[in-house]
């Protein structure tokens, strides 16, 4: 049986090669995360991207960045994931005191989507980041609408 939910010395074992521990279950494949806090990806305004973020503590947040087109209100929702994914809202390039947050759906996934609060401002750019709260590891798809 694969395990999902791994402790950060398993998971660090596994991206070491180390298959499982005698007496431990087996180690599903490393996932990393996306961008850097210095190095986001550009998200375009309505096209979907398939994102991945690690579960391992110090690297359990993937980093975006995406211009507003229009001043209004938001729509950032995370999809197909199976862990307790949320997100976090900066103007801030080094992605410090967030405007917004969407974490409804703890122990609920495969979907968060929340309608940002603040109205957003066209042509400034935003930085977004997605969080494992599980620490194991996620794919989803991310659109910003």
């Amino acid at each position: 049986m694969v395990a999902r939910s791994v402790t950060g010395a398993v998971a660090l074992l596994a991206v070491l090669g180390v298959a499982a521990l005698p007496g431990a279950c087996a180690v599903e494949e490393f996932i990393p995360s996306e961008g850097t806090l210095s190095a986001p990806i550009v998200l375009q305004i309505g096209v979907a991207h398939v994102g991945r973020v690690s579960g391992l503590p110090g690297t359990d947040s993937s980093f975006y960045l995406f211009s507003a087109n229009a001043t209004r209100r938001f729509t950032i929702s995370l999809t197909g994931n199976s862990q307790d994914l949320g997100w976090f809202l900066y103007t801030d390039p080094g992605f410090f005191a967030p405007i917004d947050l969407c974490n409804q759906h703890r122990y609920n996934p495969p979907a968060e989507s929340c309608t940002t609060l603040p109205i957003l401002t066209a042509g400034v750019t935003y930085y977004l980041e997605v969080h494992d709260f599980s620490f194991t590891g996620d794919v989803y798809s991310l659109l910003v609408n």
